[in-house]
């Protein structure tokens, strides 16, 4: 449902993309084999993988806590964590560091995503930098979609690396968009939060989760273009 939009309003923008597709081993696994349609087999990179249980701190409580806003309705703590130990392996799958660093650009992606904009030229600051969609980021980050230079794919991927090292232990919150802001910003990665661009979440029945932009999210759009505005 989804892979026409993605091709047209994103994929269009990335020369000889390289996809690496991590997928848990369930009954719609098999669906990703589409792109090998559209793309050459060197480009498409594809696993299926069994998803483990991930260890909860014994703190878990108080981080839950510690977040600007509660996990959302549906959610769980091991769904959670399972998606961040699916962004280490996905990494991995590719290469792991060394492996991202032979690409210019790195975008994740999720693909269950139908755009409605996005923009034709993507500013992309320099060095260690990820840009993210301006909505949606519950006080954190939009942990949605990415796109990031290489240097900082590692502190984006491995995020649940650094929350079992470091992040939790100093307090850091269980919490997708909180979560990945911390482990961007602890490790020294400049953060973009103003991608103009937006997309619905599509369910199996072909129903859309809607774009979902917070008073928060608006303010601080427009305070971070107004600081960006050159002086007269």
């Amino acid at each position: 449902k989804c892979l026409p939009n993605q091709q047209f309003m994103v994929f269009k923008h990335l020369p000889e993309p390289h996809f690496f597709v991590s997928v848990a081993d369930d009954e719609d696994a098999w669906k990703v084999e589409i792109l090998r349609k559209h793309y050459p087999e060197d480009r498409v990179h594809i696993e299926f993988v069994a998803q483990p249980d991930q260890w909860e701190p014994e703190n878990l409580a108080d981080l839950l806590l510690a977040a600007p806003n509660e996990i959302a309705v549906g959610s769980t703590v091991q769904g959670i964590l399972k998606q961040f130990w699916n962004l280490v392996r996905v990494a991995e799958f590719a290469g792991g560091v060394d492996g991202l660093r032979a690409f210019d650009l790195v975008v994740r992606c999720r693909p269950d995503l139908k755009f409605h904009s996005f923009p034709e030229v993507i500013n992309l600051g320099p060095g260690k930098c990820v840009t993210t969609p301006w909505w949606s980021r519950s006080g954190g980050v939009n942990d949605r979609f990415a796109i990031m230079r290489p240097e900082a794919a590692q502190a984006y991927f491995y995020t649940l690396i650094w929350a079992k090292t470091e992040g939790w232990k100093n307090g850091a919150p269980i919490h997708p968009e909180s979560m990945l802001a911390a482990s961007l910003w602890a490790q020294g990665v400049g953060v973009a939060t103003d991608l103009a661009t937006s997309f619905s979440v599509v369910r199996k029945d072909g129903s859309l989760i809607l774009p979902d932009p917070s008073f928060s999210d608006i303010a601080d759009l427009l305070l971070t273009r107004h600081q960006r505005k050159p002086k007269s």
